[in-house]
């Protein structure tokens, strides 16, 4: 284990009486080094190690008996912390990775004065619904102001209309299919019912 630590960012729970060390806390494993090492090499253990926390030295030697190595690790700017291994809990390597993201959806050429407000808040109101975030929904131009002919805009707005109606008619469908699966599924639970009572005596 010793190798295999350091140099590791990581996060720790600490047992008692270590517990005040906070565990929201990037650190570097910067050395595993057993108790007696320290010691030949002039570090004052016992005093910086057990009894700056109230350990004693009957304790120390406890751990130097079970052979109990010294972890030290940097983190929180230059802080740097040391305490025995058997009063420490790694948790996962690293953490968890977060980088900011959004979502990006090209609508292609649309008219200059379309109005998103509806359709921004019922995005928002479905990132929340889903993520449980509150995200931040901006309109973002992402190509060159064009013209179109009187008709093509016309032809246009009756193409997203007639694709608009299908696609909240799919939705229709979708939500009564699942209304009339939810009623087939309480219809059998009765059902199931039913035949239990005749069953018993």
């Amino acid at each position: 284990m010793k190798n295999s630590l350091v140099g590791k960012d990581t996060f720790i729970r600490t047992l008692p009486p270590y517990d005040n060390i906070s565990n929201r806390t990037l650190y570097t494993v910067v050395s595993v080094e057993m108790i007696t090492k320290l010691i030949s090499d002039g570090n004052d253990v016992l005093t910086d190690v057990y009894e700056k926390v109230g350990l004693t030295a009957s304790d120390m030697n406890t751990d130097v008996i079970n052979k109990v190595p010294i972890v030290t690790l940097s983190g929180g700017g230059t802080r740097v912390i040391s305490i025995p291994l058997n009063r420490l809990e790694f948790k996962n390597y690293g953490g968890q990775e977060y980088v900011r993201l959004g979502i990006g959806i090209d609508l292609g050429p649309l008219p200059i004065d379309t109005d998103f407000t509806d359709l921004q808040e019922e995005i928002l109101v479905l990132i929340r619904a889903r993520l449980g975030i509150n995200g931040v929904s901006n309109i973002v131009q992402i190509s060159k102001i064009d013209k179109v002919s009187i008709d093509d805009h016309e032809l246009h707005v009756e193409l997203r209309e007639a694709t608009r109606e299908t696609t909240v008619s799919s939705f229709i469908q979708l939500e009564q299919t699942e209304r009339e699966l939810d009623s087939m599924t309480q219809l059998n639970e009765q059902l199931k019912d039913c035949i239990i009572q005749l069953k018993q005596p």
